[in-house]
């Protein structure tokens, strides 16, 4: 126990930690994509729709003639070629694609000078692709650390950084689905939420505009991701529960107009493209997609179905609802945090109009962009670990457990679950190759 406690105090004060992070997250990326074969599938539907921007912006000139003629087959008709306007059309935003820019443009440089001829859907470009993934991973990670650092211990906090990511499937949408919204969904997450933070403590300008910009380029990614923006009262609250008065700087009339003027500028390229497509500056382009189960969530299906259920994937987050609970019990306002954002979060996909996500799911990842609400009842029982001597070694296993699963899980997890919304058996199968290691 002493030679873990030595290397867990150098993986604190290792300044070089986040580069072996970065450097180890593209390795895996790489090599999981080069294994999971089931399907040949690493940009087609939602992928491709996030990721087409970039291969029409640097190749085909957002012209659908100039697309390969197999392209929706080679791309599970992610998005939609009009020959008759000569368009190439997706219903999803380009903040994916706007992140992925720098990573995808030096591949293009690299591309150019060397004459390699390849194609741009093709995996030389998953490369550097995983290179930006990565990249966001860490700084989403670092700023998980930065915002818990500022409730907890700085042992606390990286602690449950890095149980964030090996217990919850942020790892397998980092190294499986890194064209999915959700890792950089959590990373804009949490540098808006330490800048706001920041701004509400110090009075910070760049705080100011860092947590702005932050918010505009999250709900780029995904509009939903407006929800970011009541939470932050809730965010501020944490840090000043007997003082509310201090929240309302952030709401001036001024404030809200720069927020306003930052929000549209940062948009200003989704708004030419839809022009060019729509002929409208702003657009609903997610036609037929609602909130229509209002009335009849289905909340069983969200949290256990073995269809990409919350639980059923993720039960360290079981444990974090159980925390926030007894947070409550003990009058800790963060729990409320807690508690509220998993109860808003489950209601938002319970209501959606197709609440299972489609089949190729790990776990329900709406809930990843919002791991850094659910992660304070984490470090709360990480802090508070040392004092519940009777349950200290129970708990010590839950957690150890909680990411065992994990990562065996996603270890045999190929993209997609065969089974149906509650095809126990197959769940059961599943988790018997992974845990046990069948066949």
């Amino acid at each position: 126990m002493r030679n873990i406690s030595v290397i867990w105090e150098w993986v604190i004060r290792s300044k070089s930690m986040y580069f072996w992070l970065f450097v180890l997250t593209v390795l895996l990326t790489n090599l999981r994509q080069n294994v999971v074969t089931k399907f040949d599938c690493e940009i087609c539907s939602d992928k491709a729709r996030y990721f087409m921007y970039l291969p029409a912006a640097f190749y085909y000139g957002f012209e659908a003639s100039q697309f390969p003629k197999d392209n929706g087959q080679r791309t599970g008709n992610g998005f939609y070629l009009d020959s008759i306007e000569n368009k190439t059309i997706t219903k999803f935003t380009s903040g994916i694609a706007i992140l992925q820019l720098p990573f995808y443009g030096l591949g293009f440089i690299v591309d150019s000078i060397f004459s390699l001829e390849q194609t741009p859907f093709s995996k030389y470009y998953l490369v550097w692709v995983s290179l930006g993934s990565s990249f966001y991973l860490v700084l989403g990670l670092f700023y998980l650390k930065q915002t818990l650092a500022l409730f907890y211990s700085e042992k606390t906090a990286m602690a449950t950084s890095f149980l964030i990511l090996l217990g919850t499937n942020l790892l397998y949408y980092t190294i499986d689905e890194n064209l999915m919204s959700h890792l950089y969904s959590f990373t804009l997450c949490c540098i808006f939420s330490y800048n706001l933070l920041i701004y509400l403590k110090e009075g910070r300008n760049s705080s100011f505009v860092t947590f702005t910009i932050a918010l505009a380029f999250a709900i780029w990614v995904r509009p939903t991701n407006a929800l970011f923006a009541p939470l932050s009262i809730f965010i501020g609250l944490l840090l000043f529960p007997n003082e509310p008065k201090q929240l309302l700087p952030v709401f001036t009339i001024k404030k809200i107009l720069v927020a306003i003027v930052v929000l549209i500028t940062v948009f200003i390229p989704q708004m030419v493209y839809w022009k060019y497509v729509f002929g409208h500056w702003v657009v609903w382009s997610y036609n037929g997609q609602a909130f229509t189960h209002i009335l009849t969530p289905y909340f069983l299906e969200v949290w256990f179905s073995p269809q990409g259920g919350l639980f059923t994937y993720t039960p360290l987050i079981l444990t974090s609802i159980f925390t926030g609970g007894y947070m409550i019990m003990k009058k800790n306002h963060q729990g409320w945090l807690v508690i509220g954002s998993f109860l808003m979060i489950s209601y938002l996909c319970a209501s959606w109009n197709t609440p299972f996500f489609g089949e190729c799911n790990f776990g329900k990842r709406p809930f990843i962009e919002f791991y850094l609400f659910l992660s304070l009842a984490l470090a709360y029982l990480i802090q508070n670990i040392k004092k519940t001597t009777a349950f200290r070694i129970p708990i010590l296993l839950i957690i150890r457990f909680c990411v065992y699963f994990n990562l065996t899980v996603i270890g045999v997890f190929d993209t997609y679950f065969f089974g149906s919304t509650w095809d126990g058996s197959s769940y059961v199968h599943l988790l018997g190759k992974g845990l046990i290691l069948i066949r």
